[in-house]
C-alpha cells in the first residue's frame, strides 16, 4: 500500500509539471490570441486653452475591448496625416508647442490600446493661436497753466519678441508755439509738423519695456494744443496715438 501511495504521488507530480508546461498528452490546449480589435473613433476633440505658442488639445470619447491607453493627435503634413503628440500624464490631454502666433491649425485624434492597435481618425478640429499683442502708444496732453503745457508719450511693447528702434513721433505743433525743453527725445520741427526722435534711453524697446518721452512747450492764449499723434517704426508700421487730457 505505502508503494503503491509513492507511485501516485509521483504520477502527480509529473502530471502537475506537465499541466504547467501545457505538455500532458491529450489535453488540448488554447493558444492565447492577440487582440487585434482597434479602439473605437474617439469623439471629436476640442481645444482650451489656446495660448500664444502653444494649445490643450482635449481628448475622450473612444472605447475598447482591452481599455485605451491614451491618444495621439495627428496633422497633416505635405497632405499626410502625420503624428504630433500624443497623451502625457492626463490620458485625455495632449499638448501642442511650439505654435506659431497667430496661425491657424487643424488636428484630429486617434486612440491606442495597450497592444498599439489604433482607431479611426476623429473627426477634426480646428483652431487659431493667439497673436501677439502689437506695441501701442499714448499721449498725454498735461495743461500746467493756460499757455504752458506738457506732452507724456508711452510706448508699451508688451510682444514676446519685436524689438522696436528707429523711430519717430510726429504730430501737429502749431508754429506759433515755442519749445521749453525736450525729454528722452529729441524735436525737430517743419513748419506745423514736429518730430520727435530717441535719445540713447529710449533708442531700443524691447519686450516688456514701456518708453517715456516727451516736450513742454509754451503757447499762445488762443492756440490749440498739439494733435494728430502717430509712432512709427519698421518693426511696428504707423500706430495711431491715444489721447488723454489732464489739467494742472
Amino acid at each position: 500500500m505505502q508503494h503503491r501511495l509513492g507511485s501516485l504521488a509521483r504520477r502527480f507530480v509529473v502530471v502537475l509539471a506537465l499541466l504547467c508546461a501545457g505538455t500532458v498528452p491529450g489535453v488540448a490546449h488554447a493558444a492565447t490570441q492577440p487582440d487585434t480589435v482597434p479602439p473605437t473613433k474617439p469623439a471629436t476633440p476640442s481645444v482650451n486653452p489656446i495660448g500664444i505658442v502653444s494649445a490643450t488639445i482635449n481628448t475622450g470619447g473612444s472605447t475598447d475591448n482591452d481599455r485605451v491607453a491614451g491618444y495621439v493627435v495627428q496633422r497633416q503634413v505635405n497632405g499626410v496625416w502625420t503624428d504630433w503628440s500624443s497623451t502625457l500624464i492626463e490620458p485625455t490631454y495632449a499638448y501642442l508647442q511650439p505654435l506659431t502666433p497667430g496661425t491657424t491649425y487643424t488636428a484630429v485624434v486617434v486612440a491606442l490600446d495597450p497592444s498599439g492597435n489604433r482607431s479611426q481618425r476623429s473627426d477634426p478640429v480646428t483652431f487659431t493661436t493667439l497673436a501677439l499683442p502689437a506695441p501701442t502708444c499714448r499721449v498725454v496732453r498735461q495743461t500746467i497753466s493756460p499757455e504752458i503745457y506738457l506732452l507724456n508719450f508711452f510706448v508699451e511693447n508688451m510682444t514676446a519678441a519685436v524689438v522696436v528702434t528707429n523711430w519717430t513721433a510726429t504730430f501737429t505743433l502749431p508754429a506759433a508755439q515755442t519749445l521749453i525743453g525736450t525729454f528722452s527725445s529729441t524735436l525737430s520741427r517743419n513748419g506745423d509738423v514736429a518730430t520727435l526722435r530717441p535719445m540713447s534711453n529710449t533708442a531700443q524697446i524691447t519686450p516688456g519695456m514701456t518708453a517715456f518721452f516727451g516736450i513742454y512747450a509754451n503757447r499762445p492764449a488762443d492756440s490749440p494744443l498739439p494733435s494728430g499723434f502717430t509712432f512709427t517704426s519698421a518693426a511696428t508700421g504707423p500706430i495711431p496715438c491715444a489721447v488723454t487730457d489732464r489739467t494742472g
